[in-house]
């Protein structure tokens, strides 16, 4: 087979990915393409070859034989084959080996699942002493405004309508900014560390939280000021970059054989401030008649506290050789376009459709001879890190097959479906449920408050007691597979899913708190399946050493979902309450994962590996 002059190029750059990253695994320090002028020269050599012949390229990096498909010609048959395997392999490697690095560490050094889980409850714990007042002073400004400067008669439906159009459009706007900046801090996340990027998402949280106590006042409230307090929390990300940056902080730190609990125990970490924030302003609120001012100034300063902890208590978890490898592909990156600029680099818009270009990594395009019985557990691989990286020159990939595993993009694109409706749902009903409940039952703010706390606190022992339990026992029952969805998996979705269905069931039918009551109980489970979505997902991600850059991509996809679902239930909230039937926002609720259910129904499941 002979590959043409177009193709040589890719082939030039794989060779210099090659020599690049030998150097790398063998330097203890971090390599820099730029000082490498053999490689540059080869590559500029390797360019202008017309033909070269296709079976007389090997491969040498670091480990034993793996008959795995290499990924790197550029046909019509196999042009969506983006990943090598080579980054693959020295990624994984690395990963072992800082893990490694990690345990020798004295433990108030070492990352851990527990640093980062302190981390994240800080931060929602911080965020949740506000959430109940925010919500109130917003509502006495729009009222303020509504009424032409008397706070009176707030409840009524032009009030609540006005209210909700407010929240609607301030959501909708903050979300564009997020989704811009979402995969970019997972890219900078990757580059340049986990603790930078949390520490960026703090700080705006921060700034955020401070200008509002001036903002919400009602004699100064008006929709730009209270805007442009929420575009600056937006600027860090916000609570979904966060938690991306805390899951890829914790696949820095544990094998994939926790990966589950793992992510499980940080989702609950996360909830678990969302429960306590809340009760806990409403305990200082009923307890010593603390105006809802103070309590988000007391947000602010927990806020600033919790950067002072980020810095002097959290590690970091990612190692200087991942960070500098993925630094120098950056670079690289930027010169290639640089030397072929695009249609909309030249228009100066590359910044935001750039912005986009890390969902790839959700497209999967491993070939489908991919073995599982070859690609062994990171937990084996670990124990023989030392021989890998001093064996680097002994293996050959060689090119088998080039038609893609349909199956496992299949598979990819229906739970990113579920994931997608659940995150709709979660992100787009919890703002107006919250105003259903003071619409129809007149609940004062420290009652709202306990009503969040309660039903944060409830996710948050799921999560962390319920969940551990129910995977153990799947366990028991079903073989775990580490590269494809298994029975584990759709069990623990499917729970989720049954469990919400019953909950917006009950809400839907009934007016009374009773039901609301249930809901929250029912619906608590929900919180289950984003994680172990995540943990499948990642099952199929390509390239392990761009993890902050995989979870920045699903943190795009969610903040595009909030984008879209405060707009949706909002608006079905205001119809709801011109119709009388302010509970309409249930029946969506229960589209949406009916609509989950039916998506799970149709995942297709790999054979067991011989």
């Amino acid at each position: 087979m002979t590959i043409e002059k177009n193709q040589a190029y890719n082939y030039a750059i794989l060779n210099a990915d090659i020599a690049e990253e030998a150097a790398l695994m063998s330097s203890s320090e971090g390599y820099d393409a730029e000082l490498d002028v053999s490689v540059n020269s080869f590559t500029s050599q390797l360019a202008d070859i017309e033909t070269v012949a296709a079976d007389e390229i090997a491969v040498l990096v670091g480990g034993t034989d793996v008959d795995y498909m290499s990924t790197f010609e550029n046909t019509n048959d196999n042009n969506e084959l983006q990943s090598s395997v080579i980054s693959d392999v020295s990624d994984s490697i690395l990963l072992l080996q800082e893990r490694e690095t990690h345990a020798t560490l004295k433990w108030y050094r070492r990352p851990s699942v527990i640093m980062i889980s302190l981390m994240l409850f800080l931060y929602t714990f911080s965020a949740g002493i506000s959430m109940s007042s925010e919500l109130q002073m917003v509502l006495q400004g729009v009222c303020y405004s509504y009424n032409h400067g008397e706070l009176t008669d707030c409840s009524s439906n032009g009030v609540q309508q006005a209210n909700a159009n407010i929240q609607k459009w301030t959501n909708f706007i903050s979300s564009i900014i997020k989704i811009l900046v979402s995969t970019k801090i997972g890219k900078m996340s990757d580059i340049y560390g986990r603790k930078p990027v949390i520490l960026v998402t703090f700080i705006m949280t921060a700034l955020s939280k401070f200008l509002l106590i001036f903002v919400l006042q009602p004699q100064y409230f008006s929709f730009n000021s209270f805007l442009a307090s929420n575009l600056v929390d937006s600027l860090g990300g916000c609570v979904y970059v966060m938690l991306g940056s805390a899951n890829s902080y914790t696949i820095d730190v544990v094998h994939e054989k926790n990966r589950l609990q793992a992510m499980g125990q940080i989702t609950g970490a996360l909830f678990l401030g969302l429960s306590l924030g809340p009760l806990f302003s409403s305990f200082l609120s009923a307890s010593f008649s603390i105006e809802p001012t103070y309590l988000i100034g007391l947000s602010a300063t927990m806020m600033f506290l919790s950067i002072l902890l980020v810095i002097l208590v959290i590690p970091e978890s990612r190692g200087l050789k991942l960070k500098n490898k993925s630094r120098r592909l950056s670079v690289r990156s930027q010169r290639e376009q640089e030397s072929n600029p695009t249609f909309f680099y030249k228009l100066g818009l590359s910044s935001f459709f750039e912005s986009f270009t890390s969902l790839k990594l959700l497209w999967v395009s491993r070939p489908i001879d991919f073995k599982n019985s070859l690609m062994r557990s990171d937990s084996e691989v670990s124990t023989e890190t030392s021989h890998l990286l001093s064996n680097s020159n002994n293996l050959r990939i060689p090119i088998t097959s080039t038609k893609l595993d349909m199956t496992a993009r299949f598979n990819v694109i229906l739970l990113l479906g579920v994931e997608i409706l659940i995150t709709f749902c979660i992100s787009g009903a919890s703002l107006p449920v919250a105003l259903y409940l003071v619409y129809t039952f007149q609940i004062n703010q420290n009652q709202l408050g306990l009503f969040v706390g309660v039903a944060a606190g409830l996710r948050a022992i799921v999560l962390t007691l319920f969940n551990p339990w129910m995977q153990h026992h799947l366990l028991e029952i079903f073989n775990h597979d580490s590269f494809n969805i298994d029975f584990i998996d759709v069990t623990s979705i499917g729970f989720a899913i049954l469990c919400e269905l019953i909950a917006a069931l009950l809400a839907s039918s009934s007016t009374t708190l009773t039901a609301v009551f249930l809901y929250v109980i029912f619906s608590s489970a929900t919180g289950i399946a984003s994680p172990v979505i995540h943990a499948a997902l990642l099952k199929y991600n390509p390239s392990p050493g761009k993890n902050g850059e995989f979870f920045g991509a699903l943190a795009l996809i969610r903040n595009l979902i909030n984008l879209i679902s405060p707009w949706v239930f909002l608006s079905i909230y205001s119809f709801g309450l011109g119709i009388g039937k302010p509970q309409l926002i249930f029946y969506l609720i229960f589209i949406a994962f009916s609509l989950s259910a039916l998506l799970m129904g149709n995942l297709k499941f790999h054979p067991p590996p011989s």
